[in-house]
């Protein structure tokens, strides 16, 4: 099974001023600041291009030494928010498959298609984020628009919405009249639920080839 961390995708030119990632870091050579809260009256604060959810008296859960609210048995964050850096063992973890199998795929002439996507969320349960089912086929690109369960022509976020545990694996794809030809699948969420396409992007892909007659 393909598990990548995308940054670029396959170079796409329409892939422009990436804006910054819910999950990124701000840094420079001369500092790194790996996360931080913001006191500001406990209600949102935003505008067309930003949201801030402050929080009244929020006490940082970024302790040190034997400060640490954890042990082997829990963790424990205090206060209202908490802020986590993104560590590898939590990441999210998309899963597509087709016909059950991570390919590469080749399938006869009449043969079905079924392609399936599966989420563990990681320690990320709950957060907002864009969720991104995408073809690459020979006559371009196509989504899945969660809302209407139909694949639409373009490039467009699927859905909009929080990480969740998405199993048993759901069906986005059953047909057996795809044209001939080679076909790469994607299913990729990202942490910043703005309909563009951020990075970091954790996704997985299959590629099927459907054979001629």
């Amino acid at each position: 099974m393909k598990k990548k961390k995308l940054y670029a995708i396959l170079t796409l030119p329409f892939i422009l001023g990436l804006s910054l990632a819910a999950f990124a870091e701000m840094a420079s050579e001369n500092y790194r600041i790996r996360s931080y809260v913001h006191s500001a009256g406990g209600v949102p604060i935003g505008s067309a291009n930003y949201q801030l959810n402050g929080t009244v008296g929020q006490p940082s859960p970024l302790l040190e030494g034997d400060q640490n609210p954890f042990s082997d048995s829990y963790d424990m964050y205090p206060g209202f928010w908490y802020t986590v850096e993104m560590e590898e063992e939590g990441e999210p973890l998309p899963d597509i498959k087709a016909n059950g199998s991570d390919g590469p795929l080749e399938i006869d002439p009449d043969e079905t298609l079924s392609v399936t996507i599966e989420l563990n969320p990681g320690i990320y349960p709950g957060y907002p984020a864009d969720w991104w089912v995408l073809a690459d086929a020979p006559f371009g690109w196509y989504y899945y628009d969660a809302g209407t369960e139909t694949w639409l022509p373009g490039f467009k976020v699927s859905y909009q919405g929080p990480l969740f545990e998405l199993t048993p694996p759901s069906e986005v794809l059953n047909t057996s009249t795809l044209p001939t030809g080679g076909y790469t699948f994607y299913f990729g969420v990202d942490g910043n639920r703005n309909g563009n396409l951020d990075e970091p992007l954790y996704y997985d892909s299959v590629d099927v080839i459907k054979t001629s007659p």
